[in-house]
């Protein structure tokens, strides 16, 4: 852009051209001063005098001092355009010593020329702008030189652009020329050096050579009017200045696809560009480096197909806008080749993607052989879904999800569980699988079946390995007890019969159970016969003890006649009336002792909790026992 102060120095109605310009750039340069050349040639063809047509006297009521000029001269660069922000003019007002402070006024116009020279014919008008109404100062009431001369300066606003190659032409008018006894006139001679004037020819003009008007300011015959005698200025403020020229696409994408991320959009640079706006009618599209030539779009997944626009712009205006309508595809879903497999756990199982894409890659990795190709072999260790993204030549996404399924073999339901066998085996059934494989095979009936007796010599770990219906296995522990009761010998001490303490015991006499029941590891022998005794250990196992026979030894019972309890039952005490010398104990129901005394006929029950008990009395001098139930009360 160059800014330039263009002066028009004319006087009346002529129109003269000249120009000493600078080349500059095209950006901004404002306040550029363009003068005329000293001694400037004027033609007098181009000349238009002010207010009327040729041979009317110059002091009409409509004045109007005009310049043309081509702006080509001033276009140093080619630029296509021009701003005119306003126009400035001077002159020297000429006024009637009698008058006292008036005002005026300027109309500036700006005309187009589609001709050669200055005509009403060939110019058009543009532009329009009013100074301010400015005051005519007092004079000094002194009849010298009958004139007097006061400079001034105007300034008229203006913002209109232009082609930078037109020729125009800028005309001061004064409409209150001759009203009230003032005028605004030419000033013979320069207001400065660095101001060159323009000529008229008093023939063309038809200037009167009244010397009570005019002779005595110009000093010279108007015949001989020079170009630097005139000093009426007209400057005009413009800057010179090309739009961006239309633009086209270097590099884009009509379909794009959703997700993708810095997809590349560019046009041809714009001259005279100084930015480029960019926008986009779709949803979901980020555009980075809105501005330059060359964008880049991120683009959601959830975005939406519309129009990419760009507009080439400087401070002046802007090119055409350069469209394009992008195709958003969003993510669209592929087929694997699997849909819920299920596996053993350990086994593989492959998972295939569809060929022909430009990327694949599988999510998680867990367990996976590749990850990078269509084709994967999945091992996990746990159940979980894949994912397979694959990407097109156009950089779209493709989504497939699988489910791969871990079977870890049948879970066994076992029956008793824990196992204990003692002298006999123990029948042992599985449920869960379709087949079964006991191992080690010792002591089980039959290792395949779902139900085997077993018995081990001694205990042992087993393993079930258990199939189910898919081939998948599991492995399931179990231990086999194996109780062996030793060999139960019965000691004999006068009437009394004893085994070693255990978890229950059962006397027989004679093959059947002692009634009421003996169920202490001690029974007093009540009459001759062949006792042994039933014994079951803390898991359960009985085994009975070898026999032993008593004969009719003249033994005495230890009941009733000879022994009393009362009160029975009680609360806190027992006595115990007997003319023997006894000691005894008491035991619970389940045959443990509790507590015993030695030559004592008191058993205190305060401190035991209310139920039944077995009291046991020893006679101190044959060891004879016997037992009697007693119970403590609430």
């Amino acid at each position: 852009m160059n800014t330039l102060f263009t002066r028009i120095i004319t006087a009346l109605s002529i129109v003269c051209i000249s120009v000493l310009g600078s080349r500059q750039g095209w950006g901004q340069n404002p306040n550029t001063l363009i003068t005329y050349s000293t001694g400037a040639p004027c033609t007098s063809a181009t000349s238009f005098c002010g207010g009327a047509v040729s041979g009317v006297h110059v002091t009409s009521t409509l004045q109007q001092f005009t310049r043309v000029f081509d702006l080509n001269g001033f276009n140093t660069n080619n630029h296509d355009s021009v701003l005119i922000k306003n126009v400035r003019f001077s002159n020297t007002i000429i006024r009637n010593f009698d008058v006292v402070n008036d005002t005026f006024n300027y109309v500036v116009r700006i005309y187009k020329l589609t001709g050669v020279g200055y005509t009403f014919a060939n110019r058009t008008l543009i532009a329009t702008a009013n100074s301010n109404r400015h005051v005519i100062p007092a004079g000094n009431g002194t009849l010298t030189g009958f004139y007097q001369q006061t400079f001034q300066e105007f300034t008229a606003p203006f913002n209109i652009r232009i082609s930078a190659h037109d020729t125009i032409a800028i005309e001061v008018e004064n409409p209150d020329f001759y009203t009230q006894n003032r005028l605004t006139v030419i000033y013979m001679g320069k207001r400065t050096e660095s101001r060159q004037s323009s000529y008229i020819t008093a023939a063309v003009c038809g200037v009167y050579t009244t010397p009570s008007l005019l002779y005595p300011i110009i000093g010279a015959a108007y015949t001989t009017i020079g170009c630097n005698n005139i000093g009426f200025d007209i400057e005009a403020n413009a800057e010179f200045f090309s739009t961006p020229v239309n633009t086209t696409w270097n590099r884009f994408k009509d379909t794009i696809c959703a997700g993708a991320q810095n997809v590349a959009y560019s046009v041809d640079p714009s001259l005279h560009a100084s930015t480029y706006d960019w926008s986009y009618s779709g949803g979901g599209v980020t555009i980075n480096g809105n501005g330059s030539a060359s964008v880049t779009l991120n683009v959601a997944l959830t975005a939406t197909s519309g129009i990419l626009s760009v507009t080439p712009r400087n401070y002046y205006g802007h090119a055409a806008t350069l469209t394009r309508y992008i195709q958003v595809d969003s993510i669209f879903a592929i087929s694997l080749n699997l849909t819920n497999p299920v596996v053993c756990l350990g086994d593989t199982v492959t998972l295939s993607g569809p060929g022909g894409f430009t990327s694949y890659r599988w999510e998680p990795p867990t367990g996976l052989t590749s990850l990078n190709t269509s084709v994967t072999k999945a091992s996990p260790a746990n159940s979980h879904s894949y994912t397979l993204v694959v990407e097109d030549e156009y950089g779209c996404r493709g989504i497939g999800s699988t489910f791969v399924e871990i079977n870890r073999g049948p879970v066994l339901h076992i029956t008793p569980n824990p196992v204990s066998v003692c002298d006999d085996s123990v029948t042992v059934t599985i449920s869960g699988a379709d087949s079964y494989e006991w191992t080690p095979v010792a002591g089980i009936g039959d290792p395949n079946a779902a139900s085997t007796k077993v018995r081990p010599a001694s205990t042992t770990n087993y393993t079930i390995i258990a199939t189910d219906g898919m081939g998948c296995t599991s492995e399931t522990p179990l231990t086999v007890t194996v109780n062996n009761m030793s060999h139960v010998t019965i000691t004999q001490n006068g009437r009394i019969l004893s085994v070693p303490a255990g978890n229950g015991y059962l006397w027989y006499k004679d093959g059947q159970p002692v009634i009421p029941h003996a169920i202490f590891n001690q029974y007093n022998v009540k009459a001759p016969g062949r006792y042994k005794v039933l014994i079951t250990d803390a898991n359960g196992c009985q085994a009975f003890s070898e026999e032993i026979e008593i004969k009719a030894l003249g033994i005495i019972d230890l009941n009733e006649s000879v022994i009393k309890l009362y009160p029975n039952p009680t609360r806190d005490y027992i006595y115990i009336e007997t003319a023997l010398d006894i000691n005894y104990e008491v035991f619970g129901i389940d045959g443990k002792l509790i507590f015993g005394k030695e030559d004592n006929k008191i058993v205190d029950m305060a401190g035991l909790a209310s139920g039944m008990y077995y009291l046991v009395i020893e006679d101190r001098a044959t060891a004879n026992k016997a037992s009697f139930k007693i119970v403590k009360s609430e």
